[in-house]
């Protein structure tokens, strides 16, 4: 695979983003799939998009990065714990769809981190980090680009909700605004491989319908799913993603800086009035004939 650096364009992206809290993702990161059984937690995931912005312009170079442990202990764990969910990123398979020495369509199986130096019993320790080489390379080529807000993701509280976030907001930033994914691939992309996962009704209440739920709550996205059928089962999901405005975006900001306890409530209340405005549009379009 072709070696090089970040468009010059997007290195100023990144750098400027850090100043405003944002995180600059590439479209390959975005695109990375879980083979079935592997997973990250949602500690993982937070994790993840928090060295990824460390790295900043330099996600791509054969280096090590330096972050220090209370940096990203933002959930007030102990050392033990934290240590253990950098070994779940060192441990944990990722997918990516390249081409082959033969310029066929290919897979590439790797972990997210390499070397990983971590100073021992101190929360004013370092946390020093490599990425593999698989990711670095994949990273160089991308050629698509999305901005997440940081601060959104680390008040997330659904394991899915981070990657289902990175993904809307790549699709956020191009001019269709409806995206289909072939189930398995939407459960794969997620880490939804589970077991309990693989029924539609349950991939939808435990995984799809809470992560959305988030990503409206807490972005400046708007996100909403149409499921696709054959026959009577469902095959496929439809994403339609949108940018938010005005009134809408203070609303998502407002919450971010509000406590957390409530928000749950705040945002179940939030769900059924868009439930309930679907039903009052429908009955609008769909008049019920009169006797």
């Amino acid at each position: 695979m072709e070696h090089q650096k970040p468009p010059i364009q997007k290195v100023r992206e990144t750098v400027k983003a850090k100043k405003t809290g944002e995180v600059i993702i590439p479209n390959e990161v975005v695109n990375l799939h879980f083979p079935e059984g592997a997973s990250l937690s949602l500690l993982a995931s937070k994790l993840f998009v928090q060295i990824v912005d460390e790295a900043g312009a330099n996600i791509t170079a054969d280096k090590e990065h330096k972050i220090l442990f209370s940096a990203i202990n933002w959930s007030h764990r102990d050392l033990g714990s934290l240590e253990n969910v950098v070994r779940e990123l060192q441990r944990t398979i990722i997918e990516i769809d390249v081409k082959s020495s033969n310029g066929r369509a290919a897979k590439e199986s790797a972990s997210i981190l390499g070397k990983v130096v971590r100073e021992i019993d101190t929360e004013a320790g370092e946390l020093q980090f490599k990425f593999s080489e698989t990711f670095r390379n994949v990273v160089a080529n991308s050629s698509h680009w999305a901005s997440i807000h940081a601060r959104a993701v680390l008040a997330m509280e659904g394991k899915y909700s981070p990657w289902l976030y990175q993904l809307c907001a790549m699709l956020a930033g191009r001019r269709e605004n409806e995206w289909t994914y072939d189930l398995d691939d939407l459960r794969s992309r997620l880490g939804a491989n589970a077991p309990s996962m693989q029924r539609w009704p349950d991939f939808r209440r435990y995984a799809l319908d809470p992560a959305i739920a988030e990503i409206n709550h807490l972005t400046g996205l708007d996100v909403d799913y149409v499921p696709v059928k054959r026959g009577r089962r469902v095959v496929a999901i439809t994403l339609i993603v949108g940018k938010k405005y005005g009134e809408a975006v203070e609303d998502a900001r407002k919450e971010l800086n509000n406590v957390r306890t409530g928000r749950k409530a705040r945002r179940t209340g939030m769900v059924e009035k868009i439930a309930d405005e679907k039903k009052t549009l429908a009955a609008k379009l769909n008049p019920t004939p009169q006797d």
